[in-house]
This record gives C-alpha cells, structure tokens and sequence, in this order.
C-alpha cells in the first residue's frame, strides 16, 4: 500500500504547480494570440496592468448579460447573499446526511471486474478426503448449471496454485482432508453483462445451501481491485495475559454471534478448529523394552496401519524415476482402536507382540493451534460483505458490542488486518497530503494578490465541489442500484473518486 500512499501527495503538488504556473501561462499566450489581430488586449509596458474594457473583453455578450443577471441580486441586497450562504451550508449539510444515512455507500476501491472467482470450503476438523471429495461434487454439479462459468477446477486436501491474493491469505497451507478449493473460470467479458461480482452474488444463496448441507463454511473469493488483505472485514480478539487461550476462544464466539446477526454480513468464520478428541497411545516401555522394541516402531506401525507412512519407493526396472509406495490395512481392519491393538509388531527375538500388551489408546481432547500476533495471544475472526460497505457493517457489529460486551478482559479490534486497516492509512495519508496542498495553494495565492482573506474566499470554492458529487451518487444508486438475488449492488463513493 505503501506506492499508493506516496503517489497521492505527489500528485497533488504535482498538479497544483500546474496548475499555478504552466495553465496561467498556456492561457495568456492563447488569449494574446487570439486577440493581437482587433488590438482588443492592450498591454502597457510601463506599468503590469491590463487594459481591458467592456469593448476589448474576449468574453461572449451573452455570457456576461447572464452573468450579471445572476450575481447582481446577491451584490445589491445582504439578505440575499445570507440566504445564499445559509443555503450552501444546507446542502453541505445534506451531503453529510446522506452519507450518514446510507445513500451514498462509501468505500476505498470499487469491487473489480474480473474473469475468475474461487470457492473456498472448509469442512470441520476430522471429515475425510471422501467427505471432502462429496461435498465439492455436490458444488460441481451446480457450477455445471450455470452459462457464466466457462470452467472450474477442484483442489481437494491439497493447495490451489498460489496468486498475490491466496500469498496474503496463507492458502498455500490448506493441506490437509477437510480443506477444499474450486477455481471457476468465467466467460470473456465482452460475452457478459454482469460483472464478476454480480454473478458472485446470484450464486451466492445456491452455493450457501450446499455449504450448510455438507456442514462446510464457504467463502467466495474475488480478486481484489487494490491490495489483498486477510479478509474484507477481520477482528482481531485477545484476552488478559492470565486468560486461557480457551477463554479467549471463548470471547471470540460471542463477537463472533453478534457479527452473523448484522444484515448483509456473510462469510463468518474464525481461526479455531472444531472441538474434537483425538486418540494417544501411551507406551508401556517396561513392556516394550523386556521385547526389545522402540517407541519409534510402534510410531511407524501405527502409521502404517493408518495408511500415513508414505516416505517409501521401489525401483522398477527399466524405470527412471521411482515409484512411490504406500502400505495400508483394509478399512475393515482399522474401523476402531480395538482393531488397531490387534496389530502385532516383532520383537528383536522374531516374537509377534500385539499392540494390546505394549500400551493403550487414551482419549483426550485435541489442543487448538495458538495463533499470536505482537506476542499477543490472538483469535482471527473474518467475515465479508455482499451488498454493504465494510465500514458499515463494521459500525453496526461495534454498536451491538456496545449493547451486549464481550466477557471481561476480551479486546477487539477492527483495524488490524482487514480492508479497514488500509482504508484508515490511505485516507490519512491522503488527508495530509491534501492539506499540504492546500497551504501550499494558499501561499501561492497570498503572494499574487497581496491579501490574507482573498485567497480564502477563492479556496471556499473547493470544499463546494461535495455539493454536485454525494447527490449526483445518491442519484446514480436510485437509478442504477439493482438488487440481484436479494443483495443489494449499490454503486459505491470511492476513493477514486476522492482522488
């Protein structure tokens, strides 16, 4: 974000000695050469004023019959030019309302038109590669239907290959059985009347109802148009340092319930597994040494029987390459631990010892994974929008925070690693770079007409501009705002815009 950050200001000084210098410069020879046929523009070499009269002036009669018919009223009565005054200020006011109000959605970026779109499933902790394998059939089956998609590609227990966006949001990591990708690849452009994002948000319900089907949480990912981040909306929840991580968890959940609450808020998910148990086989290793057997063969049998021990190959002849191997037990021979402590293991004299006489499996509770971010033990709640600008529905969830608080000791917070985050650093830098602008402006305008209160009438012509642009979007999202599929698809204020 940073070249963006560094551009804005640049631009603007840019442009404003353009403005001061190379512009007034441009016109004076176009305006000299223009005239210097009819000898209207008289300049006077012993003095730097212009001698300009009703009769020389460039400007067209009617232009300034109408101008005078104008202004003259607000230059002949006071009550007049109050009333012009008070009306400026209302329709200033009006703006800030309609912003206020919603009318006019603010946002950094307008949503990108792309031709690529991407599934994201993630089943709960412990389904199966065949769970998995169902679940994206079932998402398969409905992509087919639809005359946007030109084609998709599954990636089931292992990663999709990695773009800028997938770098950002660590999807080269989704190795394991529940995690799922689809890439879809989206007719031309020139072939479609939606954008990228509007055929995200037709899909959007069908899609959901396969998700919620299959258990699976789904998000659906779109390029975005600037700088990738986590997550459109990410809180960032931590706890006390005597906390547990489980209380933290815990926190999470709640800010987490509260956030599926707020309208137009999908994709809700956080960085904790689901709660399961897992299996530990504790070795006896009195047992185990009087047999003459490690604790690393038993690892290595177990793994066996789970089908997990792959690091094997065999050479085939006339082959160049090795050929991998994997050992696996019958499904119907490992339904259970008992079947498992059936499994017999040599012993350095040649004897078969089952599992059974060398330990036992305990059943305990799987341990989260602790995420931390500045030392700070952290819990990663992400969302996104469909049809609502983050900063909305950001102010929503904090109000309702307001009203139903966390446990005591939670923290949370917005602006971390989400769109807010870069939203808040682009506009301050743009803020500061405006604003040098605008001194910058101002003592240029000082040094031309010698007074401290004229370049301020001048520059009050700046701010005005919000007048025709907030109104004129409010205008556009009545026209132009059509929902698709139920989800709003309002023409955001950006950035650009801004700009």
């Amino acid at each position: 974000m940073s070249p963006m950050a560094a551009t804005v200001p640049l631009t603007i000084i840019f442009s404003t000695i353009a403005s001061l210098t190379v512009v007034p410069w441009m016109a004076y020879k176009l305006l000299a050469s223009r005239e210097s046929g009819s000898g209207a523009l008289t300049i006077q070499n012993n003095s730097a004023q212009h001698d300009l009269t009703q009769h020389d002036s460039v400007t067209p009669e009617w232009i300034r019959r109408n101008y005078r018919r104008i202004v003259e009223p607000f230059l002949e009565s006071r009550k007049k030019r109050y009333g012009l005054l008070l009306s400026m200020l209302g329709a200033l006011v009006l703006c800030g309302g309609l912003v206020f109000f919603n009318q006019v959605p603010l946002q950094l970026l307008p949503f990108d038109n792309n031709n690529v779109l991407q599934l994201v499933i993630n089943l709960p902790e412990g389904a199966t590669l065949e769970d998995s394998a169902r679940t994206v059939s079932d998402f398969e089956s409905y992509l087919k239907t639809s005359s946007y998609i030109q084609s998709f590609t599954a990636y089931i227990g292992t990663p999709a290959p990695m773009d800028f966006n997938g770098m950002v949001r660590h999807y080269y990591l989704r190795s394991a059985p529940n995690l799922a990708t689809i890439d879809i690849q989206l007719i031309p452009k020139g072939e479609r009347w939606i954008s990228s994002h509007a055929i995200g948000l037709s899909m959007r319900k069908n899609l959901e109802a396969i998700a919620a089907h299959s258990k699976a949480k789904l998000s659906i990912v779109e390029m975005p148009p600037g700088p990738p981040v986590m997550q459109t909306i990410v809180a960032e929840v931590t706890g006390t340092p005597s906390m547990s991580y489980e209380q933290i968890i815990a926190g999470a959940q709640h800010v987490e319930s509260l956030l599926k609450t707020i309208p137009l808020v999908v994709d809700v998910s956080d960085s904790s597994e689901t709660p399961r148990n897992q299996y530990t086989f504790l070795v006896n290793q009195e047992k185990a040494a009087l047999n003459g057997i490690s604790s690393e063969t038993i690892l290595n049998t177990v793994h066996l029987a789970l089908g997990s021990l792959t690091d094997m190959s065999i050479h085939v002849e006339r082959n160049d390459q090795p050929v991998q191997i994997k050992f696996e037990i019958p499904k119907s021979e490992r339904q259970s631990t008992t079947d498992l402590l059936n499994i017999t293991v040599k012993g350095d004299q040649g004897q078969s010892i089952s599992l059974r006489e060398l330990g036992a499996f305990i059943n305990t509770p799987a341990e989260q994974p602790i995420y931390q971010k500045n030392l700070e033990r952290t819990v990663f709640i992400y969302a996104n929008t469909a049809g609502s600008a983050p900063t909305d529905s950001i102010l929503s969830i904090v109000h309702e925070l307001n009203k139903n608080p966390p446990p005591p000791g939670i923290k949370v917070n917005w602006s971390g690693e989400g769109s807010l985050h870069i939203t808040l650093n682009v506009f301050r830098d743009m803020g500061i770079g405006f604003a040098a602008a605008l001194i910058a402006i101002y003592i240029l305008l000082f040094i031309q007409t010698d007074s401290f209160f004229i370049p301020i009438i001048m520059m009050l012509a700046i701010p005005l501009t919000i007048i025709g642009i907030v109104p004129g979007f409010a205008l556009l999202n009545l026209i132009a705002n059509h929902p698709i599929d139920g989800f709003p698809n309002p023409i955001f204020f950006t950035g650009r815009v801004e700009i």
